[in-house]
C-alpha cells in the first residue's frame, strides 16, 4: 500500500512539472493589451495645475490575455490526466487486494463458523475502504498542486498600467525665459578702481522677510502598508511607495501584500481561490473500475458523492434512478437491465472551476443460484462465494 501512494505522489510531481513547462511557453507570450481590462489598484502621482505640482490618486489598469488563460486551462487538463490513470490503477489494485484477502477468508473458513468468517470479510471490505481513500488523497494531492500551478500560470497573464509622475516641483511646470529684447550693457565695464566698503558691516536687525516661504513640494512615502503623499520643500526625497505586488494564502484563501506574487490586489483575488474538487463518488461504496460495475435488477443500490468547495453539484443516471439528481446521497433499486452498459456522471462547479467523475455500470438479470445460495444455512453457504 505504502508503495502505490509513494508511485502516486510522484507521478502527481512529475504532471506538476510537465505542466509548468507547458504553461511557461505560452505565457512569455502573453499580450500586455489584451481584450481584458478593468482596475482596482490606486496610485498617487503628481501633476501641473498651472505652475504648481500637485498630487492625485488614480486608478491604473490591468489587461488579460485571454489566449494565456486559455493555455493556462489546456495545461491544467493535461496535468489532471495521469492524475486520474493512475488513480484508476490504484483502485483496481484495491479490488485485487481485497478478492485475494477474501479467498484467504474462505480458505481458512471452519464449517460452522459463520461469525468468523462474516468478521474475516468485513475486515477485507474496511481495508479496501482505507485503500480506496489513500488513492482519493493522493489524487486530490495531484489535482491540489495542478490547480495551485494553474492559478500561478493564470497570474502572469495580467498586465498593468499605471500612471507616472509629470513633475517634482514647481521648476518642472514653469519656466522663466530670459530677457532678450535688452541685452546687459557691455560698452562700460564695472569699476573696479573702488573696492567695496568693508567696514560697515550688513544691517542684522532686520531679519529677512519670511512672508514668503520657500518653495514646496510633495513625495510619496509608505506608512502601515498604504501609500501617503507628504508635503516638504525643495528639494524633496525620492518617492518610496509601498510594494505593489500581492500574495495568496492558500490557508485562508486571502490576499495580502508581499514582497513578490502577483501585480495587483484584482489579479490575485482572481485566482486565490479554493477550487472545486470530487472527493469520492460511489455506488455501494464502490467507484469505477477499470471494468464497469455489475448490478442484478431488483438489487438495492446506494449512491454517494463527496465534495470539497463545490457549490452545485448533479448527477445524471440510467433512467434518471439518482433522484433528484442533486441529492448527495439516495438509494434506489434497479427494475430493468441495462446492456451493455450505463453510466452514472457527476458534475460540480463553482465560480471559478467545475470537477466530474464517472462510474460505468452494467444489469443483468440475476440467476436463479444466486436465489438460492442466500437461504442457505451452516456451512451449506460457506461454500460458495460470489461477488
Amino acid at each position: 500500500m505504502k508503495n502505490k501512494i509513494t508511485f502516486l505522489i510522484l507521478i502527481s510531481l512529475i504532471s506538476l512539472f510537465f505542466f509548468l513547462i507547458k504553461a511557461g511557453i505560452k505565457i512569455s507570450y502573453a499580450a500586455v493589451d489584451g481584450d481584458g481590462g478593468g482596475g482596482g489598484e490606486k496610485v498617487t502621482v503628481t501633476y501641473c495645475d498651472g505652475c504648481v505640482c500637485k498630487s492625485h490618486t488614480v486608478a491604473c489598469t490591468y489587461n488579460t490575455d485571454p489566449d494565456c488563460i486559455s493555455s493556462c486551462e489546456d495545461a491544467y487538463d493535461s496535468c489532471v490526466a495521469p492524475c486520474a490513470d493512475e488513480k484508476d490503477s490504484c483502485y483496481s489494485d484495491c479490488d485485487s487486494d481485497k478478492e485475494s484477502c477474501e479467498d484467504s477468508c474462505y480458505d481458512a473458513y471452519i464449517p460452522g463458523k459463520d461469525t468468523e468468517l462474516k468478521n474475516c470479510l468485513n475486515k477485507c471490505a474496511g481495508t479496501q475502504s482505507q485503500c480506496y481513500k489513500s488513492c482519493d488523497a493522493a489524487y486530490n494531492s495531484c489535482k491540489g498542486a495542478c490547480g495551485s500551478a494553474e492559478a500561478s500560470c493564470k497570474s502572469k497573464c495580467i498586465s498593468v498600467d499605471c500612471p507616472t509622475d509629470e513633475c517634482s516641483g514647481p521648476e518642472d511646470c514653469c519656466t522663466s525665459p530670459t530677457d532678450t529684447t535688452n541685452p546687459p550693457d557691455t560698452t562700460n565695464p564695472p569699476d573696479t578702481t573702488n573696492p567695496p566698503d568693508t567696514t560697515n558691516p550688513p544691517d542684522t536687525t532686520n531679519p529677512p522677510d519670511t512672508t514668503n516661504p520657500p518653495d514646496t513640494c510633495t513625495y510619496i512615502v509608505c506608512e502601515n502598508g498604504k501609500n501617503k503623499t507628504k508635503t516638504g520643500t525643495v528639494p524633496c526625497p525620492d518617492d518610496n511607495p509601498c510594494p505593489t505586488k500581492w500574495s495568496c494564502d492558500t490557508r485562508t484563501w486571502t490576499c495580502s501584500q508581499s514582497t513578490s506574487g502577483y501585480d495587483t490586489e484584482d489579479a490575485c483575488k482572481a485566482s486565490c481561490f479554493p477550487p472545486c474538487v470530487i472527493d469520492s463518488f460511489t455506488l455501494n461504496g464502490k467507484t469505477n473500475p477499470p471494468t464497469p460495475l455489475i448490478f442484478w435488477v431488483g438489487q438495492k443500490v446506494h449512491g454517494e458523492f463527496i465534495t470539497s468547495n463545490c457549490d452545485t453539484c448533479e448527477v445524471t443516471s440510467p433512467n434518471n434512478v439518482w433522484s433528484p439528481s442533486s441529492a448527495n446521497s439516495v438509494s434506489f433499486t434497479f427494475k430493468e437491465p441495462i446492456q451493455p452498459t450505463g453510466t452514472f456522471t457527476l458534475n460540480c462547479s463553482n465560480s471559478h472551476n467545475s470537477d466530474s467523475e464517472t462510474i460505468v455500470v452494467q444489469v443483468r438479470y440475476l440467476p436463479r443460484w444466486r436465489e438460492i445460495i442466500p437461504n442457505l444455512g451452516g456451512f451449506l453457504k460457506g461454500l460458495f462465494k460470489f461477488k
